[in-house]
């Protein structure tokens, strides 16, 4: 059997938690405000993914249905995994990225808002 290192700091999991969850919505904000802002393409669907990228950024800072917006997060963050290994740029920078965003997202999915969180279960 082997003993954690710092058994003292598994009282501050939800602390760790929340911060997962608050980074990664400031991601999902500052993702969704390029591609509604500096992404100069007309398309509506564009802008409303922008749009929906935004609002799980900020259902995740606030920790609001935050299984909700991870799981969103999740699929958006596998939409741009699958492109980026479809288009062929896989091997240059960007899948990690993604890949990280995905793990982290599946992560909130299956362990909750964490602390400070407004669904916080009881």
């Amino acid at each position: 059997m082997i003993l954690s290192l710092f058994p003292s700091l598994f009282t501050y999991q939800l602390v760790g938690i929340f911060v997962l969850r608050v980074v990664l919505g400031f991601i999902f904000l500052h993702l969704g405000y390029n591609i509604i802002f500096k992404l100069n393409r007309p398309e509506t669907w564009i802008k409303t993914s922008g749009l929906i990228t935004g609002l799980v950024g900020i259902f995740l800072v606030l920790g609001l249905f935050t299984q909700a917006a991870a799981l969103i997060a999740a699929l958006l963050s596998l939409l741009a995994v699958i492109i980026k290994i479809r288009s062929g740029h896989a091997l240059e920078h960007g899948l990690d990225y993604y890949l990280l965003l995905l793990g982290i997202s599946l992560a909130l999915l299956t362990l909750g808002p964490g602390a400070f969180a407004i669904d916080l279960p009881l």
